[in-house]
């Protein structure tokens, strides 16, 4: 019997939806429908009733015990060939936040790898909101995340770095001359930000300087381009990471903020993994952190 369709059923048998159960595996719904279907041709029953919500059959539902337990076994037989043989196999799924410099998540990715080569890691971008319900519900096994984060229970926490936010002032605008710019420069300025939804608890971390007067909340835009490009054509401000400053366009120029404005940001993994991978793969991000404030690595 194959053992990636019994997986598939029993991802399934938790999840109850086609569609979550194939993100979570990351495949298609129609390769997923496929799988089971064949499944049941082997076994020669359904295992699923379809119309309307998801739900086993009596069959399947008898049959979801044993292949869990077969799963199982399968995977005790494996964890303890690899400690026989020294060798780390297996498969880590990783989610990238795509307000963090790429050549710095990857850089610890890249170094698992190096040190781990028999490993799959699968890689995904989103937004840390997303990667925190990622998280959550199972369908990775850790995530780069923006700093702090507005709910974190469940998860445990590594800050990792942090950069300073610039503003991004159009080049007519009166205050691109100025050279450092403090609060009170940006009274009543319209301001572009990020989706607050994308990483809530740090746009409020960060956008808490100003609850008592400053710039005025202007469009949330999901990205740095389109953010940019409704700066340079409606004489707005925006916020970008320093890092993104050295290739603005000639008709913007980036100013530092007094006091600096800086923007952590972290890696993040469910509090109750047992996938020992995650433990190897949260030591290399934290090595150079000495562990990092807050949660420690896992064992």
């Amino acid at each position: 019997m194959n053992l990636w369709r019994l997986e598939c059923f029993v991802v399934l048998a938790s999840e109850l939806h086609f569609g979550h159960t194939a993100r979570r595996l990351h495949m298609s719904q129609p390769a997923l429908s496929s799988q089971i279907k064949l499944l049941e041709e082997e076994i020669g029953a359904p295992l699923f009733h379809r119309s309307g919500t998801v739900r086993l059959t009596r069959i399947g539902d008898a049959l979801l015990p044993e292949a869990t337990a077969i799963l199982s076994s399968v995977e005790a037989m494996a964890e303890h060939a690899r400690v026989l043989t020294g060798r780390v196999v297996g498969r880590l799924n990783v989610l990238f936040t795509r307000s963090v410099l790429a050549t710095k998540s990857l850089d610890i990715v890249q170094r698992f790898e190096r040190a781990h080569p028999d490993v799959q890691v699968v890689m995904q971008s989103q937004w840390t909101a997303y990667n925190v319900d990622a998280l959550r519900e199972g369908r990775a096994d850790v995530g780069f995340v923006r700093l702090p984060l507005d709910a974190a229970a469940g998860l445990n926490v590594v800050p990792l770095g942090q950069d300073e936010q610039v503003l991004v002032v159009p080049v007519g605008h009166r205050l691109a001359g100025v050279e450092s710019i403090g609060d009170a420069d940006l009274f009543d300025e319209d301001l572009i930000t990020w989706r607050r939804d994308d990483a809530p608890g740090n746009f409020a971390a960060l956008h808490s300087r100003w609850t008592d007067g400053g710039p005025t909340f202007a469009a949330e835009l999901p990205d740095v381009a389109h953010r940019l490009a409704r700066a340079a054509t409606t004489g707005a401000l925006t916020l970008v990471s320093d890092f993104v400053a050295a290739d603005l366009p000639a008709t913007l120029v980036a100013r530092p903020l007094t006091p600096p404005l800086l923007s952590e940001w972290g890696l993040a993994w469910p509090a109750d993994t047992t996938n020992s991978l995650v433990s190897r793969f949260v030591r290399i991000a934290a090595a150079d952190e000495g562990g990092g404030a807050g949660s420690a690595p896992p064992p």
